[in-house]
């Protein structure tokens, strides 16, 4: 039987009463819940719980606001009036979810503070607080820094900013939203920074993101993926740049005069002007004329980077150029989709005029409805 000295000992919560030495803390960096948790070991008046301290600052007791069942559906035992924000109870019983076996075997006394801390999972929350925060997405420098400031100091890692921004200056545009994934990458030992190839290979994993719907398609951890399977997703395994011989070009051209051409090239290419008719007829609206220059052999070139990527076999073996009816190059595009270049283009006129050689050149401004 407690007595009296013996209950001023333990922590009231709600209904329930805590044996504060049943307890363990763990907090954020290594949950990834934006709480403090605190798991307990066997208590005989109540079933197993998880206790959950709202502010993530404080660690002593006094933060303890809630407890959970760790049961097969996770629910607020006490207070049983306690009011939680969607978001944390949607990281807390996901936590709860992957960690059950764990913090039930510590419960029954299967296992020690120190056996349960090594079994215990961390969750990715990160997604779910990048995607409730994209209207927030960051335009300018400035802002593109403390974007990366605010998730690297969800690990603690606010210090490698500057050297992260300096290895991977692509991360000073839109593609900051993966500087938090590349971190990790690199703190699980997937890639290695101080390595200049696992650097070139992620900085052309990042090119080719950036021109293509993969953007979209991956979350700001890549979807949980690690570099290899990225890459694969990609069509660019291996990840190792390939070395190339000299690359030897001979072209044809093709006007395309109506989207069915252009929609040939689909399972091919990213580029804008295949991807819908809407789009191709919004590119062409203007009178301005798509060719594709061909290079012989491209449908067996494999889409592999080369080291000079963009300029490399598969870059070159598909080239888009855009003319105005005036008979202007506006733009030359790989079959990367990336620019390169003060002038945006994946060529300038006369390295196109050279490689297509002057016959083949010439033709880009003999539109096929002048012949008709």
């Amino acid at each position: 039987m407690d007595t009296e000295e013996d209950e001023d000992e333990y922590i009231t919560i709600g209904h329930i009463k805590v044996d504060p030495f049943a307890l363990s803390k763990i907090g954020p960096k290594d949950t990834g819940v934006d709480a403090i948790l605190w798991f307990c070991c066997y208590h005989s008046n109540f079933e197993p719980i998880l206790c959950v301290g709202c502010d993530r600052y404080k660690y002593g007791y006094v933060s303890l606001d809630f407890a959970v069942s760790i049961m097969d559906t996770p629910k607020i035992i006490a207070p049983r009036d306690f009011r939680v924000s969607e978001e944390l109870w949607n990281q807390i019983t996901k936590w709860i979810e992957i960690n059950r076996d764990a913090l039930l075997a510590h419960w029954k006394g299967y296992s020690d503070t120190m056996e349960c801390m090594r079994n215990l999972r961390k969750t990715n929350h990160l997604k779910v607080i990048y995607n409730s925060n994209m209207e927030k997405f960051p335009t300018t420098s400035e802002e593109r820094r403390k974007y990366l400031n605010w998730w690297f100091g969800e690990i603690s890692l606010t210090n490698e900013v500057d050297k992260y921004l300096e290895l991977f200056p692509e991360l000073d545009t839109r593609l900051c939203k993966f500087g938090i994934g590349i971190l990790l990458w690199n703190n699980t030992g997937k890639i290695d920074i101080e390595n200049p190839d696992d650097v070139s290979r992620v900085r052309t994993m990042l090119k080719i993101i950036d021109q293509t719907p993969a953007y979209d398609f991956f979350d700001n951890t890549f979807n949980d993926n690690d570099p290899d399977t990225v890459s694969q997703i990609l069509g660019i395994a291996p990840m190792k740049k390939a070395e190339e011989g000299e690359i030897e070009f001979h072209y044809s051209i093709t006007e395309l005069t109506e989207y069915e051409q252009a929609h040939f090239y689909f399972e091919q290419v990213s580029w804008c002007i295949i991807i819908s008719e809407e789009s191709f007829m919004a590119y062409t609206a203007q009178g301005n004329r798509f060719y594709i220059c061909e290079n012989r052999g491209w449908w067996d070139t494999p889409c592999v980077p080369g080291i000079g990527f963009p300029r490399d076999r598969y870059g070159y073996s598909l080239i888009a150029v855009e003319v105005t009816p005036d008979n202007k190059i506006v733009s030359i595009t790989s079959r990367w989709n990336t620019f390169e270049g003060d002038t945006g283009n994946f060529l300038s006129e006369e390295e196109l005029r050279k490689i297509l050689g002057e016959e083949n050149f010439q033709k880009l401004f003999e539109p096929l409805s002048d012949d008709l």
